[in-house]
């Protein structure tokens, strides 16, 4: 995975199953021969800017996985391997229990200071893709106003920024977040409540990031199976690569190498550069 021509083919490999006039293109990421694909770094690059992507329909919040052919799982996958699911799942039960404790702790101090400022649940509850294409529920402290996204859908100048930004709006300008909602994010104390989704299996400790439906094909394109072929991570190479920061041509391509070069110690490597992350905030949004 370290030669040009595998970037050639990364590259050829996103425009494939995307409308070429509405594609993000990413610049080209640094590998030198002798460097992990963990160690993913943007470079000068000469391609266009990045288009916005058309947008897409919100209508249908159903889970659809395609099982076409050329949307088979990729095969020797090492996040596939049985040795890979067990080491996974046994780091993520250690690592769910003090999280849950913390959670916890947290959750009548944060549920308070919610509640006290503004309208609405405590915890926020949303379906994403998860592992083989099946639903995965997340939880989160919410962060915005109780009707979040029938603001979001209702404001079409709002939705055309949310799209056009790879389906996230900066917290500087975003409306809809609170005021506890900007701290809880900025320190990412809002995903926190994600100690459940890893202590019941919905979710790794280390892994791609949860999309909803209809972002999976924006994002990944044909590299929507390695995606699939990961749970949903409450870390991972993009978090540690610039977060907010990174273009969704560059997510899905740290997620591929992510899935083709999985290791225990590449899972450590993350978890040990997601500390310095979340202290400084650097890309939180």
């Amino acid at each position: 995975m370290g030669d040009t021509s595998h970037e050639a083919r990364t590259a050829e490999r996103g425009l494939r199953g995307r409308d070429r006039s509405h594609v993000g293109i990413a610049p080209r990421m640094s590998r030198d021969p002798g460097r992990s694909a963990f160690d993913l770094t943007p470079t000068g690059s000469s391609v266009p800017p990045r288009i916005a992507p058309a947008p897409v329909d919100r209508a249908s919040s159903a889970v659809v996985v395609d099982h076409s052919p050329d949307r088979a799982t990729p095969k020797n996958l090492r996040i596939q391997a049985l040795h890979a699911r067990v080491l996974k799942r046994a780091t993520d039960i250690a690592a769910a229990i003090p999280l849950c404790v913390v959670f916890a702790l947290a959750y009548p101090f944060i549920a308070v200071a919610l509640k006290a400022t503004s309208r609405g649940p405590v915890l926020f509850r949303q379906i994403r893709v998860g592992r083989n294409g099946g639903p995965a529920p997340i939880y989160k402290f919410r962060s915005m106003v109780a009707d979040a996204e029938g603001r979001l859908e209702a404001d079409p100048e709002l939705y055309r920024q949310y799209v056009e930004n790879g389906f996230k709006i900066p917290a500087t300008v975003d409306p809809r977040i609170t005021k506890v909602g900007r701290v809880l994010r900025r320190t990412s104390l809002d995903e926190l409540p994600q100690a459940i989704c890893l202590l019941l299996g919905t979710m790794s400790l280390v892994g791609p990031r949860p999309v909803l439906p209809d972002e999976v094909g924006v994002l990944y394109g044909d590299d929507a199976p390695y995606y699939y072929a990961c749970k949903p991570g409450l870390t991972g190479l993009w978090q540690v690569s610039g977060r907010s920061n990174v273009t969704d041509r560059e997510r899905a391509d740290l997620d591929v190498a992510y899935a083709t070069d999985w290791t225990l110690l590449n899972d450590v490597r993350i978890l040990i550069r997601t500390v310095p992350v979340v202290l400084s905030a650097h890309g939180a949004h």
